[in-house]
């Protein structure tokens, strides 16, 4: 299976445009000079760096609150269903984050190889 088709089928649909764009790339590569990719390179980096930059944040403002719910609950002998719901959402969120950065390095990785 091609790369390129192999991210479009594991995009996180929620993320669609924050991935690094490979077909894109391909193109400028294909029909630009050097100094046209690298542009446009840099220019999609910036946009991921953007994009995790701002989930980072967001996963990092989530996390602390949640342990400090927690530790409330313990003092008080109660478990919240709702408490685990969250946890769950964030690992979930992790996850798909992971897997983000997982896709966006490789479509990287490639990206540049084809272009050596």
């Amino acid at each position: 299976m091609k790369f390129a088709k192999k991210l479009q089928e594991e995009l996180e649909q929620g993320w669609n445009g924050q991935y690094l764009d490979y077909k894109a790339l391909k193109k400028v590569m294909k029909n630009g000079e050097g100094e046209d990719f690298c542009i446009a390179l840099s220019s999609e980096l910036h946009k991921v760096h953007d994009f995790m930059r701002h989930q980072q944040e967001a996963l990092q403002d989530q996390i602390p609150g949640m342990l400090m719910e927690e530790t409330q609950q313990i003092k008080l002998r109660g478990r919240s269903e709702e408490r685990l719901e969250n946890c769950v959402v964030v690992v979930q969120k992790i996850e798909s984050f992971k897997h983000y950065s997982d896709l966006t390095f490789e479509a990287m990785r490639k990206i540049i190889k084809k272009f050596d």
